[in-house]
């Protein structure tokens, strides 16, 4: 206030009478001395020197702003007469506020807010463009008068429209590393909640920088987010898809998927769509995973993700590291067995080894501690690593039957004739025709060389030695032989 603004009537005046609502009354009446009361100090005095206020209260006027808070003060104090009685918002608009960073704000300042801890965190933020958003000093309190005369409160929502829509642009310009674009949308994902649908839209228009760019495009929708099991794969730095327009995993899309895909309208990138790039890309990746730790990480990502054998079946042909002492691959089409390690009772090698010496058998390092082993054999199983007996015998006929001398293999293959002739589409004795038999006198033969009378009973000539002959114990065996004779014309004798 000026000094000239208003006279105080010495006090000693009220002194002349013992009764001073009189001498009051005396004044008014005679000299038209009012009473100063809150309203006629607004009416008479500060309202008529609102020019001069807003001058003394601001600029070198008021450096440390001390004159300018207790003039808030008071306009605190008499909010309901000076606001909501007269009305005089109005009336303040060029008064100047002070900002949290103890500057004058200009009264014509686009956007003005009071005072609020996550506004500060938002105007600190890397994201946010500097001078944009003025506000208020944290000294002004909870004052309700600078939200009358211009300051607006921060509510998000609100906010949201009011600023980031509308300085979206701004916003993108300002934001120069992914780090500052991650925590953008990390910012307005975790306030999801109070946005309308329409607000979330206008996301679409924030600058995104993609998997293995370093350059962002412009806007956030129309790409690709990686699933879960596909953003492990890249975490382990097992691949790179800088071509495939996908967001960078370092953004928050795990558990905000809403945000991504309905808010942005982003598709996912599923593990059908890795093995199609895995197609595409199959040599590439080989070399990757020829490397063993490597390898072991990408099987075992394989197998935890639960893919259905139709989706194995379209995996490329990739490395598969063996049990052996010098760490060597084949490829995974190759013909490979479970090792021992892989089934309780084991024995499986044995078993193979005694058909083929030279059998593949699976890598038992692919198991991690605490690793339920019967769930790596069906994993295993799926990607067509043999075990049965079956399959031993599958990979015996078909490539090395004319190789084994073994006395037990017809019996064998007769056992499970069925389900060899479900394999070979009811034409394994065609595959049988170098099957090597062991004759009466101790030699393995060729099924054209030997001499096989087909007779079900007793031999009627056991005195007649026939070094050549063969015969087999049981009816299963007797039938393939004949089938298997008959198909490379050999005469058969009968009793």
């Amino acid at each position: 206030m000026d000094c000239d603004w208003m006279y105080c009537l010495n006090s000693d005046y009220l002194g002349i009478d013992e009764d001073k609502e009189k001498v009051k009354a005396f004044l008014k009446k005679a000299f038209y001395i009012e009473e100063l009361d809150s309203e006629n100090f607004y009416k008479n005095i500060v309202r008529p020197n609102i020019t001069s206020i807003i001058s003394n209260t601001s600029g070198s006027n008021d450096r440390y702003g001390d004159k300018n808070l207790d003039f808030v003060s008071y306009l605190d104090a008499n909010y309901s007469l000076v606001f909501e009685k007269e009305k005089d918002a109005d009336k303040f608009d060029s008064f100047i506020l002070i900002s949290e960073t103890d500057c004058d704000i200009e009264s014509d300042a686009a956007y003005i807010y009071g005072y609020d801890s996550e506004l500060k965190d938002i105007l600190d933020s890397e994201w946010f463009p500097t001078d944009t958003v003025n506000m208020c000093t944290s000294k002004y309190g909870s004052s309700k008068s600078i939200l009358a005369i211009k300051a607006k409160k921060y509510v998000f929502a609100n906010f949201f429209s009011e600023v980031i829509s509308k300085e979206l642009e701004n916003i993108n310009d300002t934001i120069s590393s992914k780090g500052a674009s991650v925590a953008f949308h990390t910012f307005v994902i975790d306030r999801l909640a109070d946005l309308t649908d329409k607000q979330k839209e206008v996301m679409k228009g924030a600058k995104v920088y993609l998997y293995g760019n370093d350059d962002p495009s412009n806007r956030s929708d129309g790409h690709r987010i990686l699933s879960e099991s596909a953003r492990e794969l890249v975490s382990r730095g097992l691949v790179e898809f800088s071509d495939l327009d996908i967001i960078d995993p370092d953004y928050p899309i795990e558990d905000n998927e809403e945000y991504w895909k309905t808010c942005l309208g982003n598709e996912q990138f599923t593990l059908t769509d890795f093995i199609s790039w895995l197609t595409d890309n199959t040599d590439t990746f080989y070399s990757t995973i020829e490397d063993k730790d490597s390898n072991l990480i990408f099987w075992r990502w394989v197998k935890g993700c639960n893919l259905s054998d139709q989706t194995l079946a379209k995996l490329p042909v990739l490395p598969l590291y063996l049990k052996t002492e010098t760490d060597e691959y084949v490829d995974s089409n190759d013909t490979i067995y479970l090792s021992d390690d892989y089934i309780e009772e084991g024995g499986l090698e044995t078993i193979v080894t005694s058909y083929h010496p030279e059998a593949s058998f699976i890598s038992d390092e692919y198991i991690a501690d605490d690793d339920n082993i019967n769930t790596w054999k069906d994993f295993w199983v799926k990607m067509g690593v043999r075990f049965e007996m079956v399959d031993i015998l599958i990979d015996t006929i078909d490539n090395r039957l004319s190789e084994i001398d073994d006395a037990k293999l017809p019996a064998t293959i007769a056992k499970y004739r069925l389900k060899l002739e479900e394999h070979y589409d009811g034409e394994l004795i065609s595959n049988l025709t170098d099957l090597r038999v062991r004759a009466h006198d101790g030699e393995f033969y060729w099924l054209s060389e030997i001499m096989y009378i087909d007779c079900e009973k007793d031999e009627p000539f056991k005195f007649i030695d026939l070094p050549t002959q063969a015969s087999f114990t049981t009816a299963d065996e007797r039938k393939l032989i004949i089938d298997i004779l008959s198909l490379v014309s050999r005469k058969i004798g009968t009793s």
